[in-house]
């Protein structure tokens, strides 16, 4: 999850108004942090620790690294400390470990929702359409994902959306892909995710704008 600061805004957001989709629900958003299931078991201490190294991620990945990994050992069955140790193996460039945590996470937890999107985003770079859709059971909304729960943190719904997003470019539905970047622009219009997919909607529009010009052309040349 990043640690970027979110303006809070009160209330739910109503996804289906803005994704036309049978399967949108209604979803509480919170811009105040949340913390995860699995570390609410754990001691205060503890959990206080994690909140702290979580802070240090960004600034000092290097540092955090060694505690994260104890802590991961200590508590195998918490797996927001998979997804930090993620992010920061990232931070300092280690592809490979990054991608190493990543695969082992998924693998302990299939539910956690950031292990699913952090092992779909890995299958989308690779092309794996098939695997993408399995792992996500063909259900590409958070109600019919997780139909039990009601609220996610922003960060979550942003990085959803993205990653759904990025599997609409991949199979070449750019209505999909349109609809998905009117809800991330109302989420969070600044946001990087937000751009990469305006991005990649506005380049797959110039390349069909660009095809239809050469078959006018064609059409007037064969006159």
């Amino acid at each position: 999850m990043s640690n970027k600061k979110f303006r809070k805004k009160p209330g739910p957001v109503d996804l289906k108004s803005k994704l036309k989709s049978k399967n949108i629900s209604e979803y509480e958003i919170s811009y105040e942090p949340m913390e995860d299931e699995s570390v609410k078991a754990l001691p205060k201490s503890e959990r206080d620790h994690i909140s702290q190294l979580y802070a240090l991620i960004q600034k000092s990945p290097q540092q955090v690294v060694p505690e994260l990994l104890d802590l991961k050992e200590k508590h195998p069955n918490v797996p927001v400390l998979g997804n930090y140790l993620y992010v920061a193996y990232m931070l300092l460039g280690d592809e490979e470990k990054s991608d190493a945590m990543m695969l082992e996470n998924y693998q302990r937890h299939p539910d956690y929702l950031f292990a699913k999107l952090t092992y779909g985003q890995y299958l989308l770079k690779q092309e794996n359409i098939a695997e993408f859709e399995q792992v996500f059971e063909n259900k590409f909304d958070l109600f019919s994902l997780y139909p039990k729960r009601k609220k996610y943190h922003i960060a979550e719904v942003i990085s959803f959306w993205g990653v759904i997003g990025l599997y609409y470019c991949g199979i070449n539905r750019w209505d999909a892909v349109e609809q998905t970047c009117q809800v991330l622009e109302n989420l969070a219009p600044h946001h990087e995710v937000t751009k990469i997919l305006k991005a990649r909607l506005t380049q797959a529009r110039q390349i069909v704008d660009f095809s239809q010009t050469i078959n006018i052309a064609h059409t007037l040349a064969n006159k």
